[in-house]
Formats: structure tokens, C-alpha cells, sequence
């Protein structure tokens, strides 16, 4: 769906709750762990350094959101995003923080510079010869 200027309530509320299902940082560091592959508890646990039941948590949230998926295989409960925009959101996400920080890092040098240069400058009251 394109966005056109106008959304309705009930749509506002869909998206506003997505938003808020995305908002932990558990779950971000979920969704990059997942990537593109199907993944256990365990190994979720490992790569996001979470306890197991908080990861169990987090993952039962984003299953009932419809953001990750379930798969049994014999004992083992493995888990992928259901959902691809969900990565192309990260994604574009991601990039824009990249290129704010980018931006804000480049300013803070061009003061850097700035400031380094001021320093090194005499001011016109030092130039002045005192009699």
C-alpha cells in the first residue's frame, strides 16, 4: 500500500501497534539474528547474549504480531521473519541513522576544525602592541 496522504483510524492503529511491536530492543536484535535464515531458541539466545526466557518472551510477541513464524522439528522450535517488509524497513531505517550520524560526525569535525584553528589564531586584542 502507497501511502496517499489520508490514512483511516483503524489503519493508524494497525501501524502504530506495529511500531510498538518493533520498539523493544530485544526484538531488533531478534529480527537482525533471524535475518534470512530459521533459527532455534538457542542460537537466539546466544547471538543477542538473552536469557532464554526473555528471549521466548519476545519471540512469542513477534509470532502473535505476525512478524516471525514457528516451525517444529522434532523437539526444536525454529523461528524466521514472516514478514519481508519487515527487513526493508530495518533497512531503510538503518541507512537514514547512518547517514543522520555520517552528517552530525562530519559537522562536529568542520567545529573541531574550527575550534582548532580559533585557537591557534590570535585574537585582534593580542595583536594589538601594549604600551
Amino acid at each position: 500500500m502507497e501511502y496517499t496522504g489520508q490514512m483511516d483510524d483503524a489503519l493508524v492503529l494497525l501501524i502504530a501497534a506495529r511500531f510498538r511491536l518493533l520498539g523493544e530492543p530485544v526484538r531488533l536484535k531478534l529480527l537482525a539474528a533471524l535475518g534470512d535464515e530459521e533459527r532455534s531458541v538457542g542460537e537466539l539466545v546466544a547471538l543477542t547474549h538473552s536469557s532464554q526466557p526473555n528471549i521466548s518472551k519476545h519471540l512469542a510477541a513477534l509470532a502473535q504480531g505476525g512478524v516471525v513464524r514457528r516451525r517444529k522439528v522434532g523437539v526444536t522450535t525454529l523461528y524466521a521473519l514472516a514478514d519481508p517488509t519487515i527487513s526493508a524497513l530495518c533497512d531503510t531505517v538503518c541507512a537514514g541513522l547512518q547517514r543522520r550520524l555520517a552528517e552530525q560526525a562530519r559537522v562536529l569535525d568542520d567545529r573541531q576544525l574550527l575550534a582548532s584553528h580559533a585557537s591557534r589564531t590570535p585574537n585582534a586584542q593580542s595583536e594589538r602592541a601594549i604600551p
